[in-house]
């Protein structure tokens, strides 16, 4: 029987700063002293790249400056990189998110992005369909009846692939490239509904776009509801790169929409 499910969002992995290397860069420029208070290596490599811009280490690496590190990593983030639009800067450091449990609604969604980006998706030609996952959206559950009709419809789709399994014979085949040959056949009957596992890394520029274009509520619900829960993680993890962001929650929405007062970073 298909099962309802929610979707989770896992952070598995995010750039880590090599120490040894960066105190070689500062020994070679001229700056070996020089040090931070940064919450996170993302944010630390932020710092280190909008400094190597503008050789601002120290003021004798450039003698157009009058003062250099008089502010905090959370300072120098908000105000000198996100709050003067620095966004190529943010570029630097990549944050990989598993999202599982999410349809394939929401994955066709999520590859559109391209720049800054990387996605790898559970292969519906590879892995056969067992019990069919989904999220149903609130604007049917709230309807009397509708999940009946989303239950009915999800395991007419399953009932259709074990008719095919047993048709065909697969589970008793040895060439792997027949099986999934037949497994690819198979997908074909089961809707965008599925739910699937699929892992996305970005940079963080690119993450901020894709939060506020993505917990819109122009957007639809299933992928607001998993956007929310990356900005949750990445505002409590990297806080000075996401302070701008401004939350609010539309009439007749649970899900609060993001948006970045510098938009366009």
């Amino acid at each position: 029987m298909p099962v309802q499910v929610t979707p989770r969002v896992i952070l598995i992995g995010e750039t880590r700063v090599d120490h040894e290397g960066l105190e070689r860069m500062l020994t070679h420029l001229g700056c070996p002293d020089w040090d931070t208070d940064s919450c996170s290596d993302s944010e630390l490599m932020t710092e280190v790249a909008g400094k190597l811009c503008y050789l601002s280490f120290s003021t004798d690496l450039n003698k157009n400056l009058t003062r250099a590190n008089t502010r905090t990593n959370s300072d120098y983030v908000k105000q000198q990189i996100v709050g003067a639009k620095h966004g190529s800067v943010l570029e630097h450091s990549t944050v990989n998110f598993v999202f599982l449990d999410v349809s394939r609604v929401v994955t066709h969604e999520v590859v559109r992005h391209r720049a800054g980006t990387a996605f790898s998706q559970v292969s519906g030609r590879y892995v056969r369909t067992d019990v069919i996952t989904y999220y149903m959206p609130k604007i049917l559950r709230d309807i009397p009846g509708a999940e009946n009709v989303f239950k009915r419809a999800f395991g007419a789709m399953e009932d259709g692939v074990r008719e095919l399994e047993r048709l065909s014979g697969i589970d008793g085949l040895k060439d792997f490239s027949l099986k999934k040959r037949l497994t690819s056949a198979f997908r074909r009957i089961i809707g965008n509904g599925q739910t699937n596992h699929i892992m996305v890394s970005a940079n963080h520029r690119a993450w901020r776009h894709m939060i506020a274009l993505r917990t819109s509520a122009a957007a639809e619900e299933e992928i607001r509801f998993v956007f929310f829960q990356v900005f949750r993680e990445m505002a409590h993890r990297y806080p000075a790169i996401y302070a701008d962001a401004e939350l609010t929650t539309p009439e007749g929405e649970t899900i609060p929409e993001v948006r970045f007062i510098n938009d366009k970073v």
